[in-house]
């Protein structure tokens, strides 16, 4: 059986008209539009032909939509041929002549010769436009800590006895988001820090030199495309660090790009600001010094029973240093939450 959400559904005739399944038990003159919304039953099909239409019905050559028929003979019938979904009903075109018109439960009737079968036209506009989120400007802006949450770690492990830092008003500038190529929806999260030279190979043993008294200057700059289907939320990501050296440009190390994965960096509006979760993974050098001995206070390239016979001690520091290059993996996950004024963040104002 064909199932319908009420008796009273609404059927389609085959000339584009809609009428009842109640239509089926009135007489033509009595169709009328019903629309319900109850809960779905099982439709078990229409009754018979009307009472005293039966032989008038059953001497129909072609009841098919469309067909001509006797309006004049059928007048008061509603015939039930072989469908019992469906009833036909001869609609009075004038003079006693008519047109077969058919309701049917469930679907409507395939076309009519003549119809035309093309799509109705496009409304004018773009729907698309209405419902496709394109403006991201909201994320437009400086971007201020107001509370931070990181770990930080060193080939996958944490850093520290403490590694969680939580900090509440941090107030210093994560960042700047600006626009793409001018559009609204293309965006790069730019931010800017100065971060020890150590961490960054510099300053040290064999190393280029520090820039700027032990720190140096660190730029990431993060692009992304906003998604069509979220307006409140941007995903960024970086695929290189940049170092800024001594007389101010800015420097990559290509090698280490290829290798790294890309930093990610994901917003969503949040309070009166922004949230966002930072991922970052950067490959450093390793240095492994070898143990070696030291006899007051200075390195002696003697082997282990040698010092202990002259009185040295066998120490670390002494040895030979062999660097491994990108051996070591440095990250780090953060969440921030980021107010474009420090007066909105309420952690600055306890």
């Amino acid at each position: 059986m064909r199932g319908l959400t009420a008796i009273g559904v609404i059927l389609h005739f085959g000339s584009g008209r809609s009428v009842s399944a109640d239509a089926a038990r009135m007489g033509p003159t009595e169709k009328r539009i019903v629309s319900t919304d109850t809960d779905p039953v099982t439709f078990p099909g229409f009754a018979t032909t009307t009472l005293g239409c039966e032989d008038r019905c059953a001497d129909v050559s072609d009841g098919a939509p469309g067909a001509e028929c006797n309006s004049t003979l059928l007048a008061g019938c509603v015939c039930v041929f072989d469908d019992p979904y469906c009833f036909s009903d001869c609609v009075d075109e004038g003079e006693g002549g008519g047109e077969w018109l058919m309701a049917c439960a469930g679907q409507p009737p395939p076309p009519l010769p003549g119809d035309d079968p093309s799509p109705a036209p496009t409304p004018p506009g773009d729907p698309e436009e209405d419902v496709l989120n394109t403006d991201f400007s909201f994320f437009e802006g400086p971007w201020y800590s107001c509370r931070e949450t990181s770990v930080v770690t060193n080939n996958g492990r944490p850093v520290g006895e403490s590694p969680v830092e939580e900090v509440a008003c941090g107030g210093e500038l994560l960042g700047s988001v600006a626009r793409v190529g001018g559009s609204a929806q293309a965006l790069v999260f730019d931010m800017q820090a100065w971060e020890d030279c150590g961490e960054h190979d510099l300053g040290g043993p064999g190393q280029a030199s520090c820039p700027n008294d032990g720190h140096v200057r660190v730029r990431r700059s993060f692009y992304g495309v906003g998604s069509f289907s979220a307006a409140d939320a941007f995903k960024f990501s970086a695929d290189r660090t940049e170092l800024q050296d001594a007389v101010g440009d800015w420097q990559s190390d290509p090698a280490r790009a290829q290798i790294e994965d890309a930093d990610a960096l994901a917003c969503r509006q949040y309070l009166d600001g922004i949230v966002c979760d930072l991922r970052l993974t950067e490959y450093r050098d390793e240095y492994h010094v070898a143990m070696g001995c030291q006899k007051n206070g200075n390195c002696k390239g003697w082997g282990e029973q040698k010092c202990n016979r002259r009185g040295g001690v066998w120490t670390d520091g002494c040895g030979d240093t062999t660097v491994v290059t990108n051996g070591g993996a440095r990250g780090k996950l953060a969440s921030y939450y980021l107010v474009p004024d420090l007066d909105q963040c309420h952690s600055c104002a306890d």
